[in-house]
């Protein structure tokens, strides 16, 4: 179920960008959508700042809003895509090696994803953490672990014989 904060977060970059897309983006209220996202995340302006120079694409605001319409069903997916949406519209099975992570404080994803365990049919971990929605930045040495773990389950995959078939 989409979180509560979304259709209004759509409808504020919708409202803020729309007239004018060529405005500051520095003024826009991109970072109070990270405090609403990531409440426990004490970010500094400098980190902002660092990730500003992705404001000045000049897609962003035509992304940004159609990745949010797209998620609640208002928009249409890339008609190059329609085939692979379709497939995974059928929610086949994650036949790799993963580890799913949820930040207790994520409002854009309420009641996390450990409820999606029968998907994965492969070696798999849930974690949840002391965080909001953007794990590398809050999280950072959690979320490295995790990628480092999946690491060393595939090294050690490859010093497994592989299953062959008949």
């Amino acid at each position: 179920m989409p979180s509560k904060l979304m259709p209004a977060t759509m409808r504020q970059a919708d409202d803020e960008l729309r007239p004018n897309p060529n405005r500051e983006r520095h003024s826009l209220s991109i970072p109070i959508l990270w405090k609403q996202w990531s409440p426990t995340w004490a970010f500094e302006d400098e980190t902002f700042e660092r990730t500003t120079a992705s404001f000045g694409n000049p897609d962003f605001v035509d992304v940004v809003i159609h990745s949010y319409r797209f998620h609640f069903g208002l928009a249409a997916g890339d008609p190059a895509l329609v085939e692979l949406e379709a497939r995974l519209a059928a929610k086949p099975p994650i036949s790799v090696p993963a580890i799913t992570i949820d930040g207790t404080q994520d409002p854009l994803k309420p009641g996390g994803t450990a409820d999606h365990a029968k998907m994965f049919k492969d070696r798999r971990e849930h974690r949840v953490v002391e965080c909001g929605h953007n794990l590398p930045w809050e999280v950072p040495r959690e979320f490295a672990d995790a990628v480092l773990t999946i690491r060393a389950w595939a090294v050690e995959g490859e010093k497994s014989p592989r299953p062959t078939s008949v």
